[in-house]
């Protein structure tokens, strides 16, 4: 019985070391920092906010709840500092980790307003296609106006791809009524038709011309009734084809002067 009684003892003793030995040996190193950032304003929380500790490379952000967390982070002093853009970053020093613990570092950030010391400017471009537009337009602008050597609209659409300026005129029976008209080839007789612009084959009388989307086209002839100066022209829009019901007096294309606001 004693002979059992000695190697119990010393089984519980060994047992008894290795248990105390093991808690020496897996005892924790490292410690946990967690907490939640609102707006200090309003008080709602604020995810995407970067906490880093400084001088290490820890850190973390904030969840949709506004929490974080950092592990495994060595003992020791560290200062912590939050920031997210459109808030004014804060720091928080002096804030210690010990070994298996959970260190509490919550943030109030303020919204700030961000100064640019430069504007920056972007020129948007006009696409290539449109793939909204149905209808085949050409786009005269006003700086491209400026560079074209013509001082009306007439000379804009003129010198624009595709279209056709008859400067004499057809004979009546094609055209339309007789009438006289003062050309740039001077007065021409009555058997022949107003000079005009000519879109996709049609005649002059088959474009309608308009002015910031009201027609001006002569109510007897056809054609356009008045010039305009390009000093009063924004844009001048061409429409050739597919143009929609909208220009139910269209047969052959659409001119449409854009004056500036």
């Amino acid at each position: 019985m004693e002979l059992k009684g000695k190697i119990r003892l010393v089984a519980f003793l060994l047992l008894a070391g290795l248990l105390t030995f093991s808690g020496i040996v897996f005892a924790g190193t490292t410690g946990k920092i967690v907490g939640k950032v609102v707006d200090e304003e309003t008080g709602e929380v604020l995810p995407g906010v970067n906490v880093v500790i400084e001088g290490t490379g820890l850190g973390a952000s904030t969840d949709l709840e506004g929490r974080y967390f950092i592990i495994n982070i060595p003992v020791g002093t560290y200062s912590l500092k939050a920031s997210m853009i459109g808030y004014t970053p804060e720091s928080k020093v002096g804030v210690k980790v010990s070994a298996d613990l959970t260190t509490t570092v919550d943030f109030k950030l303020s919204p700030t307003v961000i100064e640019s010391p430069e504007a920056i400017v972007v020129t948007a471009k006009r696409p290539m296609v449109d793939k909204s537009r149905t209808s085949t337009m050409h786009i005269a602008t006003s700086a491209e106006i400026t560079n074209m050597p013509v001082t009306t609209s007439d000379g804009v659409v003129i010198n624009t791809a595709g279209v056709v300026f008859d400067r004499i005129g057809g004979p009546v029976s094609q055209a339309g009524p007789a009438c006289t008209v003062q050309g740039a080839e001077g007065r021409r007789p009555p058997d022949t038709a107003n000079p005009g612009i000519n879109l996709r084959g049609g005649r002059g009388n088959e474009v309608l011309f308009m002015v910031d989307g009201l027609s001006i086209n002569d109510p007897i002839v056809g054609g356009q009734a008045t010039n305009m100066s390009t000093n009063a022209i924004a844009e001048v829009q061409m429409i050739t084809g597919g143009f929609n019901a909208e220009y139910g007096n269209a047969m052959s294309g659409v001119v449409n002067v854009v004056t500036p606001e």
